[in-house]
């Protein structure tokens, strides 16, 4: 199912990161809450030899996350919607805007019923 990109923030410091450790790098506490983020921007990126994109985006709290990008072109500075297409694993993927949200990210944020 698609929805929002979890970072973690930590009870303990208030440090976020992704993806989620045993143990905060800042403090050492061990317990942490998602923080669900659905935007950042594109610092980076490169394009792999199948022709993929491949862009580091900076999200709320510092926190900089490798992703896909669903989008033909990408450039440094541009914003991105975020989501999160894995299910066990996190597997984020930037969608340029305009992009269509997959199916799943659609039916989440219907009310429920409809």
């Amino acid at each position: 199912m698609s929805g929002a990109v979890l970072i973690w923030q930590c009870r303990g410091c208030g440090h976020v990161m992704f993806p989620a450790r045993l143990g905060c790098p800042a403090c050492g506490a061990e317990t942490f809450d998602p923080v669900p983020v659905r935007e950042g921007t594109i610092t980076a990126h490169t394009r792999q030899r199948d022709g993929s994109l491949i862009v580091s985006v900076a999200v709320a709290g510092g926190v900089t996350l490798v992703a896909r990008h669903a989008g033909a072109d990408a450039a440094s500075g541009q914003r991105v919607r975020l989501e999160d297409r894995g299910g066990e694993h996190p597997a984020p993927w930037a969608l340029p805007p305009g992009a269509a949200a997959t199916s799943a990210a659609r039916d989440e944020k219907k009310p429920a019923g409809q």
